[in-house]
């Protein structure tokens, strides 16, 4: 297991953004200053988006959607009696959250890289299921790394919309900003609790799957949701997403895997968690010139969404 990391730059093999150079058999973590983003990609199910959403969404270049295409769910277990149908009921909201990003360091050095964005999240009475989030502040650190003031500025120009066009279909996309990463709407994408139609219980578990689809990459997800704890107001959801990816077009031995775990408080009138923590971990696979692979990267990175200040 390694870790091929710039500790100035943080986090950037998460979405799979790793160039090799098939001449020298080097692997190098992208820069986001110059290279595609990982939020360039679009995550996905089978069905179709509404029509005005999905033009809102990617209207303009590199704008970057994710949960466009409306989900398939199956349930997996319906859970304890008494059971009932859940549904978001949106409302007016208006709140800061903050979303924090750690990994190790690499080389087993000690300490973390840390990318922290406080949020505003907010939507009207008029459409309550439209909501708009924009990054406020962004700051990045690494022990014994110096400030990145472009990169905060990049990220703080970043903004966006999340749209419930029903409750199993929960749209996120970038509408302003350049392409970062790490990618923003993307971990809210992950955070977010796709509902399901079929009445359920606490216990219940429910699964969808999700096409990994972008420029340069393609692949699978399936994201298994369990309803731990249930109340008229809310819920504890426990979130699992396991996908694999390959470059488009194909690269001979070089591909990817990533896991996903985390659990979310949420509430039904806001489909954004109240607060969220899991783990994020990703392998990627490269062929050496001469035949065989390299040892795996491996990247892990901490995920908590909570209480933003102000």
């Amino acid at each position: 297991m390694i870790h091929r990391f710039n500790p100035t730059v943080g986090p950037l093999l998460l979405a799979g953004l790793v160039s090799c150079n098939s001449g020298h058999g080097k692997s190098t973590a992208s820069d986001p200053q110059s290279a595609p983003s990982a939020e360039s990609a679009s995550t996905s199910n089978s069905g179709a988006a509404p029509a005005a959403t999905a033009t809102a969404a990617t209207s303009g270049k590199g704008l970057a959607t994710f949960g466009a295409e409306r989900p398939a769910i199956r349930v997996l277990e319906a859970g304890e009696a008494p059971r009932r149908t859940l549904a978001y009921q949106p409302k007016a909201v208006s709140r800061n959250v903050t979303l924090a990003l750690a990994m190790p360091v690499p080389g087993g050095s000690g300490g973390e890289m840390t990318h922290r964005f406080e949020l505003s999240w907010s939507s009207t009475a008029a459409a309550p299921s439209r909501y708009a989030f924009a990054v406020s502040k962004a700051h990045m650190a690494a022990p014994g790394s110096p400030s990145h003031p472009t990169m905060q500025s990049r990220f703080e120009q970043v903004a966006g919309v999340a749209t419930a066009a029903a409750s199993d279909h929960l749209i996120f996309a970038r509408t302003q900003g350049s392409p970062t990463t790490p990618s923003v709407p993307m971990f809210l994408h992950l955070l977010s609790v796709p509902l399901p139609s079929e009445p359920v219980g606490q216990g219940a578990r429910w699964q969808l799957s999700e096409p990994v689809t972008k420029p340069g990459m393609t692949g699978e997800a399936t994201r298994t949701l369990h309803l731990r704890v249930l109340s008229e107001v809310g819920a504890t959801i426990g979130i699992e997403r396991q996908s694999t990816w390959q470059p488009r077009p194909a690269k001979a031995g070089v591909t990817g895997t990533s896991a996903f775990e985390a659990e979310a408080e949420l509430r039904f009138d806001d489909v954004l968690p109240q607060s969220a923590k899991g783990t994020f971990r990703q392998s990627t696979k490269l062929p050496l010139p001469g035949g065989g692979d390299e040892p795996p990267i491996e990247t892990t990175i901490g995920v908590t969404l909570g209480p933003g200040s102000g």
